[in-house]
């Protein structure tokens, strides 16, 4: 059997919800270089979202992955991010490739720059990256149940495989969780290490 390991991105390897900080960081950055369009599209869809609650927080982030704007903003937004690495989670992943484990970063943020910051940061060109996507206008989201099919879609796991190692924040990862070795919980809140403790506690560690 091959060695296998899970990571989450929010809150794992990075100690923020990148997708917070990008919705934020494109709408400011739209303003400081004078796309008006693309301001008052997000400003619009913010206002939809947070202020009259019209739309669910599915649209919301499908109309904001169908949005056009110059590549270089997701590679200044990795960069920026890059400040908020999880150093601990970052070593044990560099480590685990070190050892020759097939690795894997399951995620509910974009892919559009989670890829670029995986492979300008982490530099591991064997990793999987799995992320949420918008296909034939519908969302891909990867979330909750999907992680897990989502990862046998891409033949890195089978149907209840066991693996080795999990590193997650999130009581969105309970079903991933399922068939891990090893839990490694990142500074969980109390009622995620519950979660945990009550279906998992022989295999958990909190780091």
């Amino acid at each position: 059997m091959d060695k296998k390991a899970i990571f989450d991105f929010d809150k794992t390897l990075i100690s923020v919800n990148s997708f917070t900080y990008w919705v934020l960081f494109l709408w400011i950055i739209s303003l400081r270089k004078f796309n008006f369009r693309l301001f008052f599209k997000i400003s619009y869809l913010i206002f939809l979202r947070k202020i009259i609650k019209k739309i669910s927080h599915k649209d919301f982030k499908k109309e904001l992955l169908l949005l056009n704007y110059e590549e270089k903003y997701d590679i200044i937004f990795c960069e920026k991010l890059h400040k908020y690495i999880n150093h601990d989670v970052l070593n044990e992943l560099i480590k685990l490739n070190n050892l020759n484990y097939s690795l894997a970063i399951s995620s509910a943020a974009p892919e559009k720059y989670l890829k670029k910051y995986i492979k300008n940061y982490l530099k591991i060109d064997t990793i999987l990256i799995v992320g949420s996507v918008v296909k034939n206008g519908l969302l891909l989201d990867n979330f909750k149940e999907n992680k897990l099919s989502n990862l046998i879609k891409n033949n890195f796991l089978t149907n209840d495989e066991e693996y080795d190692f999990l590193f997650t924040d999130s009581n969105d990862d309970i079903l991933l969780a399922k068939n891990a070795k090893k839990i490694y919980l990142i500074s969980p809140n109390k009622e995620t290490v519950q979660s945990y403790v009550n279906l998992y506690s022989s295999k958990i560690e909190i780091k």
